[in-house]
């Protein structure tokens, strides 16, 4: 799985720009890439320079296609991506990933944090005006020899980004969830996160902790272990779609979080007695 964005500037280290504010890398693709599964760690905003990129909803229920010209805004989550090039043209876009602490300082406590948004979404009322203002500052941040006015700069990129409504509603409900205790944190992303197939530790950092505090707190709240919690869960969703009866056990598998479906099928009959399409027959 890729973690965006500290495996982009593992790979992109001549193009990556890391701020205490946040993380600026230049990406460029001359091949088609097919679909991979992608953590995104903390919000996020791509902007596509040419190519197209493509990419789906962490359950796979929504299909989206960003051309050139293109915002993209993530939460933190997890999200099957790909891109592949327009024509002879190669894939570029900048990604541009913001600490949360430094979201907080800008936008200050949230009012409008009503329903849950979109994990993702094109942005759809941002103007060319705007667009070339938001291009400009990715590709020019390293030209200022002054902290100070990087930080203003990526202020002003929040802001034109914040122009379109669901975006903006977006970076509302993170801050306003953020805010809250950390047992309302760690809620908050396993009830979001707990059928995407990810480790204990990408939890963690999805709720910007250490492992050995998130296990600790963990254990404090729910009186039993993350991997415990995420098992019987995913085993207990894998019930009921097992006695719907119209999917297959590889469905099911990729369904519920889990990548290898021989483990799937041993860890399920082991909790239930009979394996899943056994549940399905007899259903």
């Amino acid at each position: 799985m890729l973690t965006v964005p500290d495996d982009l500037v593992a790979h992109f280290p001549h193009t990556s720009v890391v701020l205490p504010q946040g993380t600026i890398v230049a990406y460029e693709s001359h091949e088609d890439l097919a679909a991979q599964r992608v953590l995104v760690v903390r919000p996020t905003i791509v902007l596509v320079c040419s190519g197209i990129k493509k990419f789906s909803s962490p359950d796979r229920a929504q299909l989206h296609m960003a051309k050139a010209g293109s915002l993209i805004a993530f939460r933190s989550g997890a999200h099957m991506m790909s891109e592949f090039r327009a024509g002879e043209d190669c894939y570029r876009s900048f990604v541009i990933s913001f600490e949360r602490d430094f979201l907080k300082q800008v936008i200050g406590m949230p009012s409008e944090a009503g329903i849950d948004p979109p994990r993702s979404t094109v942005a759809v009322n941002i103007s060319q005006a705007h667009w070339r203002q938001l291009c400009r500052m990715p590709s020019s941040i390293n030209t200022f020899e002054s902290e100070t006015e990087k930080e203003f700069r990526l202020r002003e990129f929040v802001f034109l980004a914040m122009a379109d409504p669901v975006v903006r509603s977006m970076f509302y409900y993170d801050m306003a969830d953020w805010g809250v205790s950390i047992e309302h944190r760690i809620t908050s992303v396993l009830h979001a996160h707990y059928l995407s197939p990810l480790r204990v530790s990408e939890l963690a950092q999805l709720c910007g902790m250490s492992l050995a505090s998130y296990k600790r707190y963990f254990r404090d709240t729910f009186n039993t272990s993350p991997g415990e919690w995420l098992h019987r869960k995913r085993l207990d969703h894998a019930y009921g779609l097992a006695k719907r009866g119209d999917l297959m056990t590889q469905e099911i598998c990729e369904a519920c979080g889990y990548q290898d479906v021989s483990s799937f099928i041993r860890a399920f009959s082991r909790r239930f007695g009979k394996t899943p399409r056994a549940i399905s027959q007899i259903e």
